[in-house]
């Protein structure tokens, strides 16, 4: 994956992962999970950013997980979501996915 690269050092995009599962054990020493992310088809427009951002997600966790759903979201006062990837229907220990979405982003977030 490409590294980031802050283009003209105005966007800063904060992704929070959120991973929901049914049958999910969580992390006992918040290191069941780990990953990348990369940002491409970044185009800077007068009223937005629009961009592309892959992640790389690890399950290192003792368990599958099921309907997990991952969000991108603001941060500070009234933050709300972004945008969402797809459900996705199995996770296994273990393994690796990867996820693109493609987001907008307001002149405020960046």
């Amino acid at each position: 994956m490409k590294q980031f690269r802050m283009f003209g050092g105005r966007m800063a995009v904060i992704a929070c992962l959120v991973l929901l599962a049914a049958s999910v054990s969580w992390a006992r020493d918040g290191r069941d999970f780990a990953g990348y992310y990369a940002f491409s088809n970044v185009q800077e427009q007068e009223t937005s950013v629009q961009l592309t951002l892959t992640l790389q997600i690890f399950n290192y966790s003792g368990a599958d997980i099921k309907n997990a759903a991952i969000q991108l979201h603001e941060t500070g006062v009234g933050a709300g979501t972004r945008g969402a990837y797809g459900t996705i229907k199995m996770f296994p220990k273990m393994r690796d996915i990867r996820v693109s979405h493609e987001f907008t982003i307001p002149p405020r977030c960046r």
